[in-house]
């Protein structure tokens, strides 16, 4: 059975180019200072907080000298990539037709205008037939670009979520922490999905890929610092400013904010839609560095 074929990539004329779509923030700065400030404890130090939380009559010490402080509003981003394969092939397949009367010895099947006759062994008509098929392959996905890893619930989280406002092709976007995935490696990565499988085939007839959107979604995040005064010991804290949610995950936020490290960790969106290319797939766009901080 012959199932090679030469799948088609879309020309770089046909890989859309990535919309932009950012998040107004829901919450400002000055509420969510607020709620920080209230659960400074809490987020300084969790024991001692949760302490403090059940025995509100006693003076905390620590609450004199935990000072939060606002730092810097970043865009965390999102991929959303949809595309299709579309595979037209041909498949032999041989099929029984069941003859009832015993005293058959052959039939005619009509077909248009023409009379097909084919014999009968057994009560049984043995005919030979080509299938000419499409199949269709979607893929749908949303990927965190904090972590990488598929995020599909970010549909129904944030874009469909009515409340939330979002604004297209915004000129001043601000600054994204930098992605863990580029728009390259997410379309080869989607193309190693979609060409994982192919149906069982005799003749690959036409087999193309189509990308039908691809989304960067950015969600702004405040960033503020809660530091005691007498160690000056600090634990930094991220906020969705959409969602109000406080992001926890502090694994790398302190380095985030030292100078060297923070330029590493930003980009400049704007040309990540102009400035690379990948073979077969035409124009893709790539992150630089964006200097924001002195």
């Amino acid at each position: 059975m012959n199932t090679t074929t030469n799948i088609t990539l879309p020309a770089s004329n046909n890989i859309p180019e990535t919309t932009i779509i950012r998040f107004k923030e829901v919450h400002t700065k000055d509420a969510i200072r607020i709620m920080v400030n209230r659960n400074k404890e809490v987020l300084f130090d969790p024991v001692k907080g949760r302490v403090k939380q059940f025995t509100k009559f006693i003076k905390s010490k620590e609450s004199d000298t935990l000072e939060v402080n606002f730092k810097e509003t970043v865009l965390t981003s999102y991929w959303c990539i949809e595309a299709q394969r579309k595979i037209d092939y041909a498949l032999k397949q041989q099929r029984k037709i069941n003859i009832d009367n015993p005293d058959a010895t052959k039939i005619t099947i009509k077909i248009n205008d023409a009379d097909l006759e084919c014999p009968v062994e057994r009560g049984i008509v043995n005919v030979e037939t080509t299938e000419y098929c499409t199949q269709t392959i979607d893929y749908f996905h949303i990927f965190d670009n904090s972590t990488g890893l598929e995020y599909d619930a970010f549909q129904r989280n944030y874009i469909d979520e009515p409340n939330y406002t979002k604004q297209k092709n915004k000129k001043e976007l601000g600054i994204i922490l930098k992605p863990s995935i580029s728009k390259t490696s997410l379309i080869i990565s989607c193309n190693s999905k979609l060409t994982s499988k192919s149906p069982k085939a005799d003749d690959i007839l036409d087999d193309m890929i189509s990308y039908k959107k691809i989304e960067l979604y950015l969600v702004p995040v405040y960033i503020f610092e809660c530091r005691e005064s007498e160690t000056q010991r600090s634990v930094t804290v991220k906020v969705d400013a959409v969602t109000g949610k406080i992001i926890k995950d502090q694994s790398q936020i302190l380095d985030i904010l030292k100078d060297d490290e923070f330029k590493n960790m930003l980009i400049d969106v704007a040309a990540e839609v102009t400035n690379a290319a990948l073979p077969g797939v035409g124009s893709i766009g790539k992150f630089a560095v964006h200097k924001v901080m002195n």
